[in-house]
């Protein structure tokens, strides 16, 4: 993190991304509920992945454990995006 730049606490991060689902509810004409559960059926754990989910990867990348790894694209969307 560089200086200045500021954090947002996780609560408020994961208000800020499930944002998204508010305006595509709004754009749509539908609930946010309705939106969530469509998503939801898209993705084969059947929910959206939390943020310790995510810092895990960070952790892991952050780690000596990671250091053979390089030029890497790792998704973490529980096979969301289809790839090889």
């Amino acid at each position: 993190m560089s200086r200045g730049e500021q954090r947002l606490p996780i609560s408020a991060q994961r208000k800020l991304s499930l944002s998204w689902g508010v305006k595509k509810a709004e754009r749509e004409s539908k609930s946010v509920q309705n939106v969530t559960a469509e998503s939801h059926e898209q993705i084969p754990m059947a929910r959206y992945g939390t943020p310790e989910e995510y810092a895990s990867v960070v952790a892991f990348l952050s780690s000596n454990q990671s250091s053979y790894v390089t030029g890497s694209v790792i998704r973490v969307d529980d096979r969301y995006v289809p790839s090889i």
